[in-house]
């Protein structure tokens, strides 16, 4: 008799066990889920602020390149400000052209390394 509630002493243990590891795998996951989600509404935000204040700069920029244009070159504010955006359009060519390369890729390898976990850094529960 002894034996037979030793093994289910032994069996109410494992399942005790069980159900508390699956709850910290649980807690683990959510934890991982929500890093992950951090690192990437971080990053987006980051995004848009910089491409808002890029995008002011870039504005700023041609305005002063087609005035400076248009003093040495045109003397003719429309004229200059043709030719800035003629080289725009060149530039948005090229880009569209690269997004592949330059856009496509370089986000996918970002999001794949952020959602893809690395197994070695993960720890295992050591027996008891």
């Amino acid at each position: 008799m002894l034996s037979s509630e030793k093994n289910i002493d032994r069996i109410v243990s494992l399942f005790k066990e069980t159900k508390a590891y699956a709850e910290m795998q649980v807690a683990y996951a959510k934890l991982d889920a929500t890093s992950k989600i951090t690192a990437a509404l971080s990053a987006t935000i980051l995004f848009v602020v910089l491409f808002v204040i890029g995008a002011i700069f870039i504005v700023l920029l041609s305005c002063t390149a087609a005035f400076v244009i248009s003093h040495y070159l045109t003397h003719d504010h429309a004229s200059a400000f043709a030719i800035v955006s003629v080289i725009f359009l060149c530039i948005a060519a090229v880009v569209y052209r690269m997004r592949k390369v330059w856009i496509v890729k370089p986000i996918s390898q970002f999001i794949g390394s952020m959602l893809i976990s690395d197994e070695d850094n993960t720890t295992t529960p050591s027996a008891p």
